[in-house]
């Protein structure tokens, strides 16, 4: 048991029967565009959010996401009008390669809703909730400040409808807001765009671009993303708002490189 908790120590990731088990530092966001209306003859708005794991994702592994804010509320709860998905891998990703999810706003077709541009043969998606009704159905961001946290290895508990007393038995791994994160004490949220961060995301772990923005990308404050750096310096790298930049539309979040949709890898060095 003590040789367990060591090797945890050191490489962060249990692998249990070839699934990876998923901790914090294992997986960052690089990327949200939350409103891509006008954009490649696109008529909705339709949302990208993109992300790195700095482990292998093995066939098998889950990773659970939702846009409910955390103690809007409730300590300790979410709300639960909105949206909670379950993303499983089915073909291998190695680490450092950046994966982009696609979420139609208007689709009717579950199937269709949810996509990979990246990996597309790689991903299968399904409601973290399917008896949750049809607000659990919609992960898309609001415009104006949102935002999604990614899970994993936990059961979604929707609690009663509109109390926002949900709850999440797994893992945090990264938060990611597109305003300020709450501040307040929980139970002044009506809004769904707010959010506080749960205290294991802090300081390392969650992105906060500090201003509302819709469109924002981890460019490495112009330094690039071709050197090698190892998981900790990318995981500083990339929670240290002045790296990002943002923009006021999806044409110029499309035209300033890193073009993350496309393959992209950030090559990760030996720790």
């Amino acid at each position: 048991m003590i040789l367990r908790y060591f090797l945890l120590l050191i490489f962060g990731t249990i692998v249990q029967s070839g699934v990876a088990q998923l901790l914090p530092g294992d997986l960052a966001v690089v990327a949200v565009n939350a409103n891509n209306v006008g954009c490649d003859g696109d008529p909705t708005a339709t949302d990208y959010v993109s992300f790195v794991a700095f482990v292998d994702l093995t066939p098998g592994t889950q990773i659970d996401m939702t846009d409910n804010g955390w103690e809007r509320q409730n300590p300790n709860q979410f709300g639960n009008t909105e949206g909670t998905i379950r993303a499983t891998v089915s073909a291998l990703i190695p680490a450092g390669e950046v994966v982009t999810f696609r979420f139609e706003n208007f689709s009717s077709d579950f199937n269709t809703k949810y996509t990979c541009t990246s990996h597309p043969a790689g991903w299968t998606f399904s409601d973290l909730n399917p008896t949750g009704g049809s607000f659990n159905y919609d992960l898309n961001l609001n415009n104006g400040g949102d935002q999604i946290f990614f899970m994993n290895g936990g059961t979604w508990n929707q609690g009663t409808p509109g109390q926002h007393n949900a709850t999440y038995s797994g893992t945090f791994l990264f938060g990611f807001t597109t305003s300020d994160w709450y501040q307040g004490a929980p139970g002044g949220n009506s809004d769904s765009k707010v959010s506080r961060l749960p205290p294991s995301l802090d300081p390392c772990f969650n992105m906060d671009v500090t201003s509302t923005a819709d469109f924002s990308k981890f460019t490495n404050g112009g330094a690039g993303i071709t050197t090698p750096l190892t998981r900790r310096q990318w995981i500083n790298a990339i929670s240290d708002p002045t790296n990002w930049d943002s923009y006021n539309g999806c044409t110029q979040f499309q035209n300033q490189g890193p073009d993350y949709p496309q393959p992209v890898t950030l090559p990760i060095a030996p720790t």
